[in-house]
């Protein structure tokens, strides 16, 4: 166990243990974030009580708001694909300006769901009003189709881990949800930093260290003009065998380092009775 290595105390909680969040050092979320979700109760309940916490409450509002996360790459220059944000009154502009297929996302959507292809002016309007019914500002964003996205997971402006995501067969996403509730996804390949092309890191470190110094994973497509960035994630998959393939304990050893530091510059804390040492979820 790395982490007793280490000379840290785990547990794991759960949804009713909010309460007792001031007994611990640390928090590490390992759920899906959402502004209506436990988890953000639980992360801005740890940054008021002074706790280090992955995911912040600050880099989740900025992650799970895609209008806000294209507006603040672009404004810093960071590329990505053509863009706009859009109303009902101007969901038409969208097709003229960036032509057909398009792809249009709300705001908030996880894992490949609340975003579709459209692939005729015709379609626009029926999408349109299918999203615009979950948000009042949608995203409407040029179709690049590449074989497979990279996934950069970056640790406090550091590179993590890398792989590349591909998609589905046959489907133009990572993930394709059935009407019967059914999911496939397409294979994770993990692929060693230093394989990495040196583009893709910078724009990937670019673009996290706009959200903040937590932990990210950044999704971009390698296209002809250079790797653009589809979005930067809080909270991304780090599972066994797949995004830790490449480092294996060295990369829970700096990801339990990274806490241990941030525990470490607030020691006045360690000092409460009853607190467990380096306990985090």
């Amino acid at each position: 166990d790395v982490a007793s290595s280490m000379g840290i105390d785990t547990e794991c909680v759960g949804h009713r243990d909010l309460p007792r969040l001031g007994g611990f050092d640390a928090l590490l979320i390992r759920e899906t974030t959402a502004l209506q979700s436990p988890s953000y109760a639980f992360a801005e309940t740890a940054a008021q009580l002074g706790l280090p916490v992955i995911d912040d409450p600050v880099s989740i509002l900025r992650c799970c708001n895609k209008v806000f996360l294209h507006e603040r790459l672009k404004a810093e220059g960071v590329p990505q694909p053509r863009t706009l944000a859009v109303r009902a009154d101007t969901l038409a502009a969208a097709g003229e300006v960036l032509g057909f297929p398009l792809v249009l996302k709300v705001p908030d959507g996880a894992c490949s769901r609340g975003v579709i292809r459209v692939d005729s002016p015709a379609e626009l309007p029926v999408a349109g009003r299918r999203l615009l019914r979950r948000s009042r500002l949608i995203l409407a964003q040029e179709y690049l189709y590449t074989d497979f996205d990279w996934r950069i997971g970056v640790l406090a402006g550091r590179p993590l881990f890398a792989c590349r995501y591909r998609m589905v067969r046959g489907h133009w996403q990572i993930f394709r949800h059935g009407r019967d509730g059914r999911s496939e996804e397409g294979a994770t390949e993990p692929v060693p930093l230093d394989a990495v092309p040196s583009a893709v890191l910078s724009t990937a470190l670019s673009a996290a260290a706009l959200i903040g110094a937590g932990l990210y994973g950044v999704d971009l497509k390698e296209t002809a003009r250079g790797p653009v960035v589809i979005e930067v994630n809080d909270n991304p998959n780090i599972d066994v065998g797949l995004e830790d393939a490449c480092l294996g304990a060295a990369l829970y050893e700096r990801l339990l380092g990274h806490f241990l530091k941030r525990i470490e510059a607030g020691e006045e804390r360690a000092t409460v009775p009853g607190r467990a040492v380096g306990s985090i979820w």
